[in-house]
């Protein structure tokens, strides 16, 4: 009888670490990282400074967009969510209008002379200090 509950006991402890929630590694949303990259950081892109901007950004993909949690925004990802979305139109094309007007967007509201999230990225900046 103690047999069985020990070989129970274990059996359900196995079971039932399948199923336990496991920690993930902060990363941002694939569709929103792959469009960044065909744009800005890929080998085929047309950003002379890609390789620079690459280092910047090093492993802290979620930075470019992301101010500490997946639910603050720095403000580059705030131009980017306050894009104008096409209407009736695919993901695709949605995102594309979004980093569009993200990189028209000025860096420093404020500032007339500020530099434009576009070309930050350009030169191999990040659009925001870390």
């Amino acid at each position: 009888m103690k047999s069985l509950f020990v070989f129970l006991s274990v059996g359900l402890m196995i079971v039932g670490s399948l199923f336990a929630p496991h920690p993930r590694q902060a990363e941002a949303k694939k569709s929103y990282w792959q469009e960044f990259e065909k744009r800005y950081t890929a080998p085929q892109s047309a950003n002379p400074a890609r390789e620079t901007l690459r280092e910047a950004i090093g492993t802290e993909r979620c930075d470019v967009c992301h101010a500490g949690s997946k639910k603050k925004f720095n403000a580059y990802g705030t131009a980017i969510r306050k894009a104008p979305k096409p209407r009736r139109s695919s993901k695709s094309t949605q995102m594309h209008a979004a980093f569009g007007h993200s990189a028209q967007t000025k860096s420093q509201p404020g500032d007339p002379d500020a530099l434009t999230f576009g070309q930050l990225l350009l030169q191999g900046k990040l659009p925001v200090e870390k």
